[in-house]
Protein backbone atom coordinates (compact mmCIF):
# COMPACT_ATOMS: atom_id res chain seq x y z
CA UNK A 1 0.00 0.00 0.00
CA UNK A 2 1.55 3.42 -1.04
CA UNK A 3 1.25 6.21 1.38
CA UNK A 4 0.06 9.35 -0.01
CA UNK A 5 2.50 12.28 0.64
CA UNK A 6 1.31 15.17 2.12
CA UNK A 7 2.85 18.68 1.19
CA UNK A 8 4.13 20.78 4.11
CA UNK A 9 1.47 23.13 5.65
CA UNK A 10 2.78 26.85 6.22
CA UNK A 11 1.57 27.36 9.85
CA UNK A 12 2.85 31.26 9.44
CA UNK A 13 0.80 32.00 6.57
CA UNK A 14 -2.61 30.70 7.94
CA UNK A 15 -1.76 32.07 10.82
CA UNK A 16 -1.66 35.73 8.96
CA UNK A 17 -4.51 34.80 7.07
CA UNK A 18 -6.49 34.22 9.83
CA UNK A 19 -5.14 37.72 11.72
CA UNK A 20 -5.84 39.63 8.66
CA UNK A 21 -9.70 37.85 8.24
CA UNK A 22 -10.21 38.99 12.64
CA UNK A 23 -8.98 42.66 12.10
CA UNK A 24 -11.37 42.75 8.67
CA UNK A 25 -14.07 40.97 10.94
CA UNK A 26 -13.58 43.66 13.82
CA UNK A 27 -13.39 46.40 11.14
CA UNK A 28 -16.65 45.37 10.43
CA UNK A 29 -17.92 44.82 13.61
CA UNK A 30 -17.49 48.52 14.60
CA UNK A 31 -18.67 49.94 11.37
CA UNK A 32 -22.01 48.10 11.98
CA UNK A 33 -22.19 49.60 15.11
CA UNK A 34 -21.58 53.31 14.30
CA UNK A 35 -23.66 53.16 10.79
CA UNK A 36 -26.53 51.88 13.69
CA UNK A 37 -26.04 55.11 14.81
CA UNK A 38 -26.36 56.99 12.16
CA UNK A 39 -29.94 55.12 11.54
CA UNK A 40 -31.22 54.96 15.05
CA UNK A 41 -30.01 59.02 16.22
CA UNK A 42 -29.63 60.55 12.81
CA UNK A 43 -30.27 63.72 14.09
CA UNK A 44 -27.37 63.20 16.68
CA UNK A 45 -25.09 64.01 13.60
CA UNK A 46 -22.19 65.64 15.13
CA UNK A 47 -21.93 62.72 17.55
CA UNK A 48 -21.80 60.08 15.12
CA UNK A 49 -19.66 61.66 12.81
CA UNK A 50 -17.30 62.21 15.43
CA UNK A 51 -16.90 58.64 16.35
CA UNK A 52 -17.01 57.81 12.47
CA UNK A 53 -13.77 60.14 12.48
CA UNK A 54 -11.94 59.18 15.54
CA UNK A 55 -12.50 55.12 14.00
CA UNK A 56 -11.31 56.56 10.59
CA UNK A 57 -8.63 57.75 12.03
CA UNK A 58 -7.65 54.91 14.40
CA UNK A 59 -7.74 52.56 11.19
CA UNK A 60 -5.94 55.08 8.39
CA UNK A 61 -2.60 53.16 8.23
CA UNK A 62 -4.22 49.77 7.86
CA UNK A 63 -6.82 50.11 5.70
CA UNK A 64 -7.02 48.09 2.80
CA UNK A 65 -9.29 47.11 -0.13
CA UNK A 66 -11.62 44.82 1.65
CA UNK A 67 -12.23 47.58 4.47
CA UNK A 68 -12.96 50.37 2.01
CA UNK A 69 -15.43 47.63 0.63
CA UNK A 70 -17.22 47.27 3.55
CA UNK A 71 -17.74 50.66 4.43
CA UNK A 72 -18.71 51.40 0.67
CA UNK A 73 -21.75 48.59 1.33
CA UNK A 74 -22.71 50.55 5.13
CA UNK A 75 -23.11 53.52 2.63
CA UNK A 76 -25.17 52.48 -0.04
CA UNK A 77 -27.32 50.46 2.93
CA UNK A 78 -27.78 53.87 4.98
CA UNK A 79 -28.41 55.71 1.82
CA UNK A 80 -31.77 53.39 1.27
CA UNK A 81 -32.64 52.93 4.71
CA UNK A 82 -36.46 53.88 5.46
CA UNK A 83 -36.58 56.77 6.68
CA UNK A 84 -38.85 59.98 6.57
CA UNK A 85 -37.52 63.05 4.35
CA UNK A 86 -36.33 65.15 7.43
CA UNK A 87 -34.05 61.88 8.62
CA UNK A 88 -32.98 61.50 5.01
CA UNK A 89 -31.79 64.82 5.09
CA UNK A 90 -29.49 63.71 7.96
CA UNK A 91 -28.42 60.74 5.80
CA UNK A 92 -26.78 62.60 3.17
CA UNK A 93 -25.56 65.15 4.67
CA UNK A 94 -23.59 62.35 7.08
CA UNK A 95 -22.96 60.15 4.07
CA UNK A 96 -21.10 63.38 1.96
CA UNK A 97 -18.65 64.04 5.45
CA UNK A 98 -17.88 60.21 5.76
CA UNK A 99 -17.12 60.65 1.37
CA UNK A 100 -14.78 62.85 2.60
CA UNK A 101 -12.96 61.42 5.83
CA UNK A 102 -12.63 58.35 3.66
CA UNK A 103 -10.88 59.86 1.08
CA UNK A 104 -9.05 62.22 3.17
CA UNK A 105 -7.90 58.70 4.84
CA UNK A 106 -6.60 57.01 1.68
CA UNK A 107 -3.24 57.87 1.34
CA UNK A 108 -0.99 57.59 -1.37
CA UNK A 109 0.64 54.77 -0.36
CA UNK A 110 -1.61 52.85 0.11
CA UNK A 111 -2.77 53.27 -3.69
CA UNK A 112 0.71 52.55 -4.91
CA UNK A 113 1.03 49.46 -2.62
CA UNK A 114 -2.18 48.23 -4.18
CA UNK A 115 -3.72 47.91 -0.32
CA UNK A 116 -6.79 50.04 -1.97
CA UNK A 117 -7.76 49.36 -5.63
CA UNK A 118 -7.33 53.11 -7.86
CA UNK A 119 -10.53 51.66 -9.11
CA UNK A 120 -12.32 51.79 -5.97
CA UNK A 121 -10.68 55.03 -5.17
CA UNK A 122 -11.88 56.53 -8.20
CA UNK A 123 -15.21 55.37 -7.37
CA UNK A 124 -15.93 57.42 -4.38
CA UNK A 125 -15.01 60.33 -5.90
CA UNK A 126 -17.25 59.56 -8.87
CA UNK A 127 -19.99 58.24 -6.32
CA UNK A 128 -20.04 61.30 -3.86
CA UNK A 129 -20.08 63.85 -6.72
CA UNK A 130 -23.25 61.91 -8.23
CA UNK A 131 -24.72 62.38 -4.68
CA UNK A 132 -23.71 66.14 -4.01
CA UNK A 133 -25.43 66.46 -8.45
CA UNK A 134 -28.63 64.21 -7.48
CA UNK A 135 -29.56 64.52 -3.99
CA UNK A 136 -28.21 68.49 -3.07
CA UNK A 137 -28.99 68.91 0.70
CA UNK A 138 -30.69 72.97 -0.98
CA UNK A 139 -32.68 73.67 -3.35
CA UNK A 140 -29.06 74.02 -5.42
CA UNK A 141 -26.27 72.03 -6.24
CA UNK A 142 -23.37 73.73 -3.95
CA UNK A 143 -20.80 73.33 -6.76
CA UNK A 144 -18.18 74.22 -4.21
CA UNK A 145 -18.22 70.38 -2.84
CA UNK A 146 -17.92 69.38 -6.24
CA UNK A 147 -14.92 71.02 -6.35
CA UNK A 148 -13.22 69.77 -3.31
CA UNK A 149 -13.71 66.03 -5.03
CA UNK A 150 -11.77 67.12 -7.64
CA UNK A 151 -9.33 68.44 -6.19
CA UNK A 152 -8.77 65.22 -4.54
CA UNK A 153 -8.65 63.14 -7.08
CA UNK A 154 -6.13 65.94 -8.97
CA UNK A 155 -3.90 65.82 -5.85
CA UNK A 156 -3.58 62.10 -5.78
CA UNK A 157 -2.27 62.15 -9.01
CA UNK A 158 -0.35 64.45 -8.61
CA UNK A 159 1.22 62.70 -5.48
CA UNK A 160 1.79 59.10 -6.96
CA UNK A 161 3.46 61.01 -9.74
CA UNK A 162 6.00 62.28 -7.65
CA UNK A 163 6.36 59.70 -5.75
CA UNK A 164 6.93 57.09 -8.79
CA UNK A 165 7.99 60.17 -11.54
CA UNK A 166 5.34 58.84 -13.41
CA UNK A 167 1.75 57.05 -13.30
CA UNK A 168 2.13 53.74 -14.14
CA UNK A 169 -0.48 51.91 -16.29
CA UNK A 170 -2.24 50.41 -13.77
CA UNK A 171 -3.17 53.78 -12.26
CA UNK A 172 -4.21 54.90 -15.83
CA UNK A 173 -7.66 55.10 -14.31
CA UNK A 174 -6.56 58.00 -12.40
CA UNK A 175 -5.00 60.13 -15.01
CA UNK A 176 -5.29 63.28 -15.13
CA UNK A 177 -7.07 63.91 -18.66
CA UNK A 178 -8.92 66.20 -20.84
CA UNK A 179 -11.86 65.76 -19.91
CA UNK A 180 -11.19 66.06 -16.08
CA UNK A 181 -9.44 68.99 -16.86
CA UNK A 182 -12.46 70.66 -18.66
CA UNK A 183 -14.84 69.47 -16.07
CA UNK A 184 -12.88 71.38 -13.62
CA UNK A 185 -12.67 74.49 -14.87
CA UNK A 186 -15.92 74.49 -15.76
CA UNK A 187 -16.77 74.06 -11.77
CA UNK A 188 -14.24 76.97 -11.19
CA UNK A 189 -16.33 78.89 -13.80
CA UNK A 190 -19.81 78.10 -11.91
CA UNK A 191 -18.57 78.93 -8.74
CA UNK A 192 -17.37 82.63 -9.61
CA UNK A 193 -20.38 83.31 -11.63
CA UNK A 194 -22.70 81.83 -9.23
CA UNK A 195 -21.78 82.73 -5.61
CA UNK A 196 -20.97 86.29 -4.21
CA UNK A 197 -18.03 87.55 -3.67
CA UNK A 198 -17.79 87.99 0.05
CA UNK A 199 -15.57 85.95 1.96
CA UNK A 200 -18.33 83.68 4.17
CA UNK A 201 -19.74 82.33 0.89
CA UNK A 202 -16.47 80.73 -0.02
CA UNK A 203 -16.12 78.80 3.16
CA UNK A 204 -17.84 75.07 3.13
CA UNK A 205 -17.86 73.82 6.99
CA UNK A 206 -17.61 70.90 8.05
CA UNK A 207 -19.20 69.15 10.98
CA UNK A 208 -16.31 67.08 11.84
CA UNK A 209 -13.85 69.15 11.22
CA UNK A 210 -11.20 67.40 13.63
CA UNK A 211 -11.13 64.87 11.05
CA UNK A 212 -12.39 67.11 7.36
CA UNK A 213 -11.01 70.04 8.13
CA UNK A 214 -13.17 73.16 6.10
CA UNK A 215 -12.09 74.29 3.40
CA UNK A 216 -12.40 78.52 2.48
CA UNK A 217 -12.20 79.49 -0.40
CA UNK A 218 -11.24 83.31 -1.23
CA UNK A 219 -12.94 84.72 -4.60
CA UNK A 220 -9.81 86.42 -5.44
CA UNK A 221 -7.33 83.45 -5.28
CA UNK A 222 -10.80 80.85 -7.00
CA UNK A 223 -10.29 83.54 -9.76
CA UNK A 224 -7.03 83.36 -10.14
CA UNK A 225 -6.90 79.30 -9.97
CA UNK A 226 -9.23 79.40 -12.69
CA UNK A 227 -7.25 81.57 -15.08
CA UNK A 228 -3.85 79.24 -14.22
CA UNK A 229 -6.33 76.30 -15.30
CA UNK A 230 -7.43 77.83 -18.35
CA UNK A 231 -3.95 77.89 -19.41
CA UNK A 232 -3.21 74.13 -18.22
CA UNK A 233 -6.30 73.29 -20.15
CA UNK A 234 -5.09 74.56 -23.14
CA UNK A 235 -1.27 72.31 -22.63
CA UNK A 236 -3.65 69.37 -21.74
CA UNK A 237 -5.83 69.92 -25.41
CA UNK A 238 -2.17 70.62 -27.30
CA UNK A 239 -0.57 67.71 -25.86
CA UNK A 240 -3.49 65.64 -26.97
CA UNK A 241 -4.07 67.20 -30.33
CA UNK A 242 -0.29 66.47 -30.72
CA UNK A 243 -0.42 63.21 -30.26
CA UNK A 244 -3.79 62.63 -32.26
CA UNK A 245 -2.03 63.70 -35.22
CA UNK A 246 0.34 61.01 -35.43
CA UNK A 247 -2.63 59.30 -37.18
CA UNK A 248 -4.90 62.26 -38.26
CA UNK A 249 -7.44 59.79 -40.10
CA UNK A 250 -7.76 57.74 -37.10
CA UNK A 251 -8.11 60.40 -34.97
CA UNK A 252 -10.14 63.41 -36.97
CA UNK A 253 -12.89 63.47 -34.73
CA UNK A 254 -10.63 64.02 -32.12
CA UNK A 255 -8.42 66.55 -33.70
CA UNK A 256 -11.72 68.69 -34.66
CA UNK A 257 -12.90 68.04 -31.18
CA UNK A 258 -9.47 69.38 -29.77
CA UNK A 259 -9.12 72.16 -32.09
CA UNK A 260 -12.57 73.59 -31.09
CA UNK A 261 -11.47 73.19 -27.57
CA UNK A 262 -8.80 74.72 -28.09
CA UNK A 263 -9.74 78.09 -29.27
CA UNK A 264 -12.79 77.99 -27.45
CA UNK A 265 -10.92 78.23 -24.09
CA UNK A 266 -8.05 80.93 -25.68
CA UNK A 267 -11.20 83.32 -25.73
CA UNK A 268 -11.50 83.07 -22.60
CA UNK A 269 -8.35 84.11 -21.14
CA UNK A 270 -7.95 87.70 -19.99
CA UNK A 271 -5.71 89.80 -21.99
CA UNK A 272 -4.07 91.12 -18.63
CA UNK A 273 -3.42 87.41 -17.85
CA UNK A 274 0.58 86.72 -17.12
CA UNK A 275 -0.08 83.57 -19.02
CA UNK A 276 -1.12 84.98 -22.20
CA UNK A 277 1.72 84.54 -23.62
CA UNK A 278 2.08 80.88 -23.21
CA UNK A 279 -1.82 80.93 -24.52
CA UNK A 280 -0.74 82.75 -27.90
CA UNK A 281 2.40 80.29 -28.38
CA UNK A 282 -0.15 77.20 -27.64
CA UNK A 283 -2.51 78.91 -30.26
CA UNK A 284 -0.67 79.55 -32.73
CA UNK A 285 1.06 76.41 -32.93
CA UNK A 286 -2.45 74.60 -32.88
CA UNK A 287 -3.15 76.61 -35.87
CA UNK A 288 -0.26 75.24 -37.77
CA UNK A 289 -1.68 71.76 -36.92
CA UNK A 290 -5.13 72.83 -38.01
CA UNK A 291 -3.64 74.05 -40.97
CA UNK A 292 -1.85 70.70 -42.01
CA UNK A 293 -5.13 68.81 -41.08
CA UNK A 294 -7.25 70.57 -43.00
CA UNK A 295 -4.74 70.79 -46.20
CA UNK A 296 -4.78 66.75 -45.64
CA UNK A 297 -8.24 66.12 -45.89
CA UNK A 298 -8.20 67.72 -49.10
Amino acid sequence: MQVQKLSPVNIQSSLNKAGQSRAVELFDKKCCEIFDGFKAKPYDLAGNIYRMGKFFKLEQSRLNEEKVQKVLHYIQDLLHYPTNARNKKFHINAVNIIYSTLLKSISPNLIIKEKIQPETYKKIIDDSIKLYRTKPLKEDVDYRHILGRMVSLKDMVLAIREKLRFLPERFKVLDWNSSRQLDFVNVLEIILNKYDKTSSNFVVKSIASDFCPAESFDYDSVKQNYNRNLIKTLVILYKELVYMMQNPIKNSDGIKNRLELIHFYFDKIPFDSPNISTAFRILNRSKKYEKDFYTRKK
